[in-house]
């Protein structure tokens, strides 16, 4: 049973929230976006997202999906979404979603141990939110040369919406970087991932710290677009670990 939410996007603007998965076949699947999820989102039809995790069936891969319908359920609390499943692609992940069962499908030929994946998973977690940092860095002094902004406004505009920002992804750098370090030292067998390993706090460290309508409002400029559509692509492999660590989690117990 798949008991714990992923991290999916809706593909326009790349805003993500959380989906328990209700059930998968060949042929779609089906989610819940729980009203007590932090991160969530209202779906309407013909809505596609990136699912940031691999629904495998006969040796390829399905990674987005296109909402059918939605709807609320009472039992659930929630709003259940029925969407078809495509770009199949090859399935390059050692975890995965079974299109026939809805069961966690791990590699082991590739993975060493679950812990010293998990490791990895982290560690790169790290590393993609240290390159939005770095995006972030070339960007202020960049938006200052183009922006178009009287000289004493553009200070103000630095310190609320740009340095706050990268302030915060150092931040969750620093965390994840952290992390890394406890379980890479203390993490040696699978029974010690749940106690290690708080999901919550994970999600609240990999999410984006970038709304893209603010910097849309704050920066007319079209160049600035490529820097954000960099940042954004950084963080869909972020969503993409997070839900491998998932995975792991819910394999360890």
């Amino acid at each position: 049973m798949i008991t714990l939410p992923f991290l999916a996007t809706r593909e326009e603007d790349q805003q993500p929230f959380e989906y328990l998965l209700v059930d998968v076949s060949p042929s779609g699947a089906q989610f819940a976006i729980p009203k007590w999820a932090v991160s969530r989102e209202r779906l309407v039809q013909d809505t596609v997202i990136n699912l940031h995790l691999s629904v495998l069936h006969e040796g390829s891969s399905f990674v987005k999906a296109k909402v059918v319908r939605s709807y609320f359920d009472d039992k659930l609390y929630s709003e259940v979404c029925a969407v078809s499943l495509f770009q199949k692609m090859p399935n390059h992940s050692p975890f995965s979603i079974s299109a026939l069962d809805a069961g966690i499908v791990a590699d082991l030929t590739r993975l060493d141990s679950l812990p010293a994946y998990l490791s990895r998973v982290i560690k790169d977690c790290s590393l993609l939110k240290k390159g939005v940092a770095v995006y972030l860095k070339h960007l202020i002094p960049y938006l200052s040369r183009i922006g178009g902004y009287a000289e004493a406004d553009y200070p103000m505009l630095k310190e609320v919406v740009l340095s706050q920002i990268r302030d915060k992804v150092l931040k969750n750098h620093a965390a994840l970087h952290t992390l890394h370090q406890e379980i890479t030292a203390h993490c040696s067998d699978t029974k010690q991932i749940p106690r290690l390993l708080n999901l919550e706090e994970l999600r609240a460290l990999i999410e984006s710290e970038i709304y893209p309508d603010v910097f849309a409002a704050a920066f007319e400029s079209e160049s600035v677009a490529p820097y954000i559509s960099a940042i954004k692509e950084l963080e869909g492999k972020l969503y993409g670990n997070y839900n491998i660590a998932v995975m792991i989690y819910l394999l360890s117990l």
